[in-house]
């Protein structure tokens, strides 16, 4: 696994390229974000189709310094909500 880090003012960008073809699964993600930076909260963004760059086997998490990004288990009860579905 190689991994390449971007640290900004505004973010840490963890960019991860596996050595082989196989795709990574959640696991593995997670593994390599905590030997890196195990006590941060990294999100991974999906882009809107026509900004789509899907041509390598990578992964890219993003921390955002000047964002307090909770942990699912550090989410309060939501009360009032509304559920959207789709079938895809």
């Amino acid at each position: 696994m190689n991994a390449i880090t971007i640290d900004t003012d505004e973010y840490i960008l963890l960019s991860l390229h596996p050595t082989t073809n196989d795709p990574l699964t959640w696991e593995q993600v997670q593994m390599y974000k905590n030997r890196l930076y195990p006590d941060k909260c990294f999100i991974e963004v999906f882009p809107p189709k026509s900004k789509e760059i899907n041509n390598l086997n990578e992964r890219h998490l993003y921390h955002l310094k000047k964002y307090d990004v909770p942990c699912l288990t550090e989410l309060d009860t939501v009360i009032n909500f509304t559920i959207k579905h789709k079938i895809i």
